[in-house]
């Protein structure tokens, strides 16, 4: 609090302490008096200006007496209140770390009931909400509740457009029809056993026309072949310009069918019929390759992107091949082939329309599908950071990205300087991730760092390892302990000595047996920690009424 307000405060509380001391001196003055007058804020004065007169002479002690009483009185009062206000508190040595109090969630704004809020816990039985345009960082260990106190709660209270990491489903099954009541609901599972999923392709958003469709190529092939730190950046950038060519004349066959008025539905490119193009078909590939350049209609792109693959020699342009192939080996499954042959959702409406994606892949699926989760939700944040809402009024909803395992999605180029500018296209991010360690391993310690620090709101539960474990006492810093030291002198006397001494808020030890039913939430701008409650969906009274089901999801007809 600023010297000027509290300079303010004290002035205003200055007019209603002589009032209240006017009355009391009245009272006491006519109850040392004996005489019975009726009271007002001037009856002291009016005894006080009689004093000057013979017959008040001898009482001039009593009115005297009265005044000094009543407006002294109220004066220590006014005094009492504002000295704990106006002194200097004196500076903690080690430092006053400590827990928020519920003061402190009123003030940062986490008890608001905002439905576009982030849940991050709860306190005294009410939700704890992350408002505005920022981001959370979930950091706990395998089965300790994510998903339960954190992913499904949100799903059922967030009323923007979700997109969401599924990875066993129980989010779709536990959710989806409580998000059905907001909008068009989703679920993209391209590995589907039962063959129930919605279709996404990732070329249904490559612009047609030749001035752009070059880069919006790019965008999927450096996604699919990302550079490796430390290896030969040729091999990576000789498979994106196979990919490109091959996807050029994939479109190049597709609109010459549409302007000869053929039905050219079959046609459209995907990821799978690029893999069986560049598979061949039993003979030489490049021979291959050369005959399909024949074709009436293929660009004079499409020829030049080929013939600089073709030229190479026979060896580099084996290996080249080999590694163009190798993240479309997973389209010969007909599953994955069929779900990525169509659209069934639009990913640039997100923002627009309220809807729910959910993003299912089974754990044991994970490996081989990082590649195609990596370009869906590349594709899904690029879409939507193409214009603020301010430039477009259609832009009225928010979009939070509910990133469950996001570390195992490998890296997703956009976000590494992303998450200090998304937030102004209404896009929002929640990554889940086991420790602090797998952003380092996929981003590298600099870029992890610059991604833990843009993510305005970290949530942790115990955590399992030292480093993390370490790093989060620091973060909850140091308080001031005094204790008294007791000294025995020689000659048997013994003396006390107040002693200050540094302790963390939280030692390491203790933050790794937090209870399982506790968690610790960092807010950026927030003076103070929080220790709040785990949410648990099934027991809590705010999400049970929700928990209506699951919506029917169509079968892929094969």
């Amino acid at each position: 609090m600023s010297a000027r307000v509290k300079l303010g405060i004290a002035a205003v509380l200055l007019l209603p302490t002589i009032i209240a001391g006017s009355y009391l001196s009245g009272w006491l003055v006519t109850l040392l008096l004996h005489v019975n007058v009726p009271l007002s804020g001037l009856t002291y004065w009016r005894y006080l200006q009689a004093l000057d007169m013979p017959a008040f002479q001898m009482y001039a002690g009593r009115i005297k007496m009265a005044g000094c009483i009543g407006y002294g009185s109220t004066a220590l009062a006014w005094l009492g209140v504002l000295y704990p206000m106006l002194r200097t508190q004196k500076r903690a040595t080690h430092g006053s770390a400590r827990f928020a109090a519920r003061s402190d969630l009123g003030k940062s704004g986490m008890l608001s009931k905002d439905p576009s809020g982030i849940i991050v816990g709860k306190s005294s039985g009410r939700f704890l909400r992350l408002s505005g345009t920022r981001h959370v960082l979930l950091a706990a260990g395998t089965r300790s509740g994510k998903g339960v106190s954190f992913g499904i709660p949100n799903a059922l209270h967030y009323e923007g457009s979700l997109v969401m990491v599924d990875m066993k489903q129980e989010g779709f099954d536990i959710t989806s029809k409580a998000r059905s009541l907001l909008g068009p609901v989703f679920l993209f599972n391209p590995f589907a056993e039962d063959l129930r999923t919605h279709r996404w392709n990732p070329f249904a958003y490559v612009r047609a026309d030749r001035l752009h469709r070059a880069s919006d190529l790019q965008a999927i092939s450096e996604c699919l072949y990302k550079q490796t730190p430390g290896q030969d950046p040729f091999w990576a950038n000789a498979a994106r310009n196979a990919f490109e060519a091959a996807a050029s004349l994939l479109f190049d066959r597709w609109q010459h069918a549409e302007q000869s008025g053929a039905d050219a539905q079959e046609l459209y490119p995907t990821l799978g019929a690029i893999y069986r193009l560049m598979s061949g078909n039993g003979d030489d590939l490049k021979a291959h390759f050369k005959s399909q350049l024949t074709q009436p209609g293929t660009s004079t792109a499409t020829r030049t992107a080929f013939a600089n693959i073709t030229s190479l020699a026979d060896q580099t342009f084996s290996s080249v091949i080999g590694v163009a192939q190798a993240p479309l080996l997973i389209f010969a499954s007909r599953v994955l082939d069929e779900a990525t042959s169509g659209n069934d959702f639009d990913l640039r409406s997100l923002r627009r329309l309220r809807q729910s994606i959910y993003v299912g892949v089974a754990p044991n699926r994970l490996a081989e599908a990082r590649g195609i989760l990596n370009l869906f939700f590349e594709q899904a944040i690029k879409l939507n950071t193409d214009v603020t809402p301010q430039k477009d009024p259609s832009v009225k909803h928010q979009c939070l990205f509910l990133l469950d395992e996001f570390a195992a999605l490998g890296r997703i180029d956009c976000l590494v300087d992303g998450t200090t500018y998304v937030a102004g296209y209404n896009v929002r991010l929640a990554c889940m991730i086991q420790s602090l360690s797998q952003l380092d391993d996929v981003y590298g310690p600099d870029k992890a760092r610059t991604m833990i620090t843009n993510l305005a709101c970290r949530v942790i539960f115990a955590p399992s390892e030292q480093r993390d474990a370490n790093d989060f006492s620091e973060m909850l810093g140091y308080t001031t302990e005094r204790k008294q030291q007791r000294t025995r002198a020689s000659g048997g006397n013994v003396s006390y000595t107040d002693i200050e001494e540094r302790r963390a808020l939280m030692l390491p030890q203790e933050l790794k047996a937090l209870s399982p039913k506790k968690e610790i939430v960092f807010v950026e701008g927030a003076e103070r920690p929080v220790l709040c409650d785990k949410i648990r969906y099934y027991e809590d009274r705010d999400c049970t009424p929700k928990l209506l089901g699951a919506v029917e999801v169509p079968k892929l007809e094969l």
